[in-house]
């Protein structure tokens, strides 16, 4: 077995002669060229499977929506709002694509070169998981299976491979939770600031991360303190560090928009409470949002799928996917309990279980409130199977696996531990890699719909009707005009500006959750006819085919099913529709009029 040592955490010993098949050498600034050269092929991979995929939006378009803000960060930064649920993002990724402008890589494509940002942060965490695990396990080897292990998993592959914006603020994040799990166990005042000052990097990248992990990291000071007075300075230690880099900030933005003390203080506040999504058809707990919980933990490790609704269970593909993911979930939590209950006087330890599975706990009850199912929901508070897939490593290659005693000859050689636990470690690659590529080429086959539909239609005198999380309308929306679905601000048609004008039957949902279901309908009858009476043509996709099914499983998570019922029974009674165009890649669109 391995004991933490208090006096130097990053450190391990081993009282057994448990197979140690690549030794780590007692020098740490091997493990940094080791880690380093992880980090070099890492991101060669991620970025060769990336550019061979071609497509940045495989479980969510999020990121293209955001590359409209990204683009004015990096070419008109005086003029852009500060965005305080994404503070940092925005405007570190704006400069870092002028960087990528600079050098030739994918200039001007913004939602592209996103992706390969990245892909750069993701090598990196897992470089830094290399270290982190080799360390603490004192084996290069089960570093090694668990960046493998972890390189492969469903949401992180997914996520480092397409442009949604979790990646910055999960790196910061992550590292500081490394760090707190080594140092807390034996927590100094230096050691406190500077996990807090890491970890605020990352919450002001992305806002909510905030919740999930500050309670763990002040329980973990408060069980490592010998006496109440140390208690309570940790905890105070930890919260006013919290504070340093927001009250650095406040004074900034109050110096430059000449702030005065009040509205200083406000700013201050609202850095700590955005409040985003509070109140809009996201928030709010349901049975719906439990199922899709189970399945977005299952998917982040098999997969990596965005499972919108309960229809998963009608294909055997992914019932593989949330099945196979749900017991292997069920194997690490399984034996990493029993690990560190082994193991419960230790400091070090007890830190990395409060930490790692606080977090879990506690950022599961937010995804329970908001999106469940959503990839970097999952991946954010799904990090403590990094440890527990070292445990199960340790555990594997260990002299006494009863397992591997009952196969006969089994340790006649040593590498039949080592390949098990190689192909183990690739499990979760296999699985997604698949389904990764199955998307290849979203990129050009979008592009190729735009071209297609600016051909067909005349958009200075059309309105698009969408459900409202079609895939095609952040596409128009990065690509047309960064414009949102407003109608009534719409000119008399035909009007060039803006080029892509909308209307999402989601997005008054979303707005004003506590409408009645016919009120959201007559909302959306008023949009239909203003839209008709101004001139233009209200053009749609195949959304009035859909079986009042397919409806509410659309709408599952931001709406109760009576309110899309009433909207699609509405659209039904009062209109026709008149089929104008046949896509070869996105299919039918219709042509929307009142009945006669």
């Amino acid at each position: 077995m391995f004991v933490l040592k208090s006096k130097n955490l990053w450190r391990v010993e081993m009282h057994s002669h448990s197979s140690n098949y690549i030794p780590v050498t007692e020098q740490p600034s091997a493990l940094i060229t080791d880690a380093i050269m992880v980090i070099i092929v890492t991101f060669a991979i991620l970025l060769s499977f990336q550019l061979y995929v071609d497509n940045v939006f495989i479980v969510t378009t999020n990121g293209l929506w955001k590359s409209i803000v990204v683009r004015q960060w990096a070419d008109n930064p005086d003029i852009v709002n500060l965005d305080l649920a994404n503070l940092f993002y925005f405007p570190v990724y704006g400069q870092l694509t002028r960087l990528l402008d600079a050098l030739g890589v994918f200039t001007g494509q913004t939602w592209k070169q996103m992706a390969v940002l990245n892909a750069v942060f993701g090598a990196i965490i897992l470089g830094c998981i290399y270290y982190w695990i080799s360390s603490i396990f004192k084996n290069r080897l089960i570093g090694l299976l668990t960046v493998l292990f972890y390189m492969g998993s469903g949401h992180f592959l997914t996520l480092s491979v397409i442009n949604e914006d979790i990646m910055p603020s999960y790196f910061f994040v992550l590292v500081a939770m490394m760090l707190a799990s080594v140092w807390f166990g034996a927590a100094t005042a230096p050691r406190i600031i500077v996990v807090a000052l890491i970890f605020s990097i990352g919450w002001l990248f992305e806002w909510r991360l905030l919740f999930p992990v500050v309670p763990p990291m002040l329980l973990t000071l408060c069980v490592s303190a010998r006496c109440w007075k140390q208690r309570l300075a940790w905890c105070l230690e930890f919260i006013l560090s919290l504070c340093i880099l927001p009250l650095i900030i406040t004074v900034w933005v109050a110096s430059l928009s000449n702030l005065n003390f009040a509205a200083a203080i406000s700013f201050f506040g609202r850095l700590f409470w955005v409040g985003k999504g509070i109140g809009t058809g996201w928030a709010g707990f349901s049975l719906t949002k439990l199922h899709l919980t189970w399945a977005g933990i299952a998917e982040s490790l098999i997969g990596g799928r965005y499972l919108q609704s309960g229809d998963w269970i009608n294909y055997l593909v992914t019932i593989w996917e949330v099945f196979s993911g749900t017991l292997l979930v069920l194997i690490l939590a399984g034996i990493s309990i029993h690990y560190v209950w082994q193991r419960r006087n230790d400091a070090s330890t007890l830190a990395h279980f409060i930490i790692f599975g606080g977090t879990f706990i506690g950022g599961e009850v937010f995804n329970f409130y908001s999106q469940p199912q959503d990839p970097q929901m999952q991946l954010t508070v799904m990090p403590w199977i990094i440890p527990a897939w070292g445990v199960l490593m340790k555990v594997w290659l260990a002299p006494g696996n009863r397992i591997l005693e009952k196969v006969p000859g089994s340790y006649k050689s040593e590498m039949i531990p080592v390949i098990s636990a190689l192909v183990f470690s690739l499990f979760p690659m296999v699985n997604t890699v698949p389904v990764i590529a199955g998307e290849r080429g979203g990129n050009a086959k979008y592009l190729e719909i735009l071209t297609h539909l600016e051909q067909k239609f005349d958009l200075s005198e059309t309105v698009f009707l969408y459900m409202g999380f079609d895939e095609l309308i952040p596409w128009q929306f990065a690509n047309w005009s960064a414009s949102w679905p407003d109608v009534d601000h719409l000119p008399q048609a035909p009007a060039s500006n803006p080029k892509f004008k909308w209307i999402s039957i989601t997005d008054e949902m979303i707005k004003y959750p506590g409408r009645a279901p016919e009120q959201q309908a007559m909302e959306l009858r008023r949009k239909i006819d203003l839209t008709l009476s101004l001139g233009y043509r209200v053009v749609t996709n195949n959304l009035l085919l859909f079986p009042e099914k397919k409806w509410t499983e659309i709408t599952g998570t931001i709406s109760r099913p009576e309110t899309p019922l009433a909207m699609r029974r509405m659209l039904l009674q009062t209109y026709h529709a008149d089929e104008v165009y046949v896509d070869p890649i996105e299919g039918s669109f219709f042509e929307i009029k009142l009945l006669n």
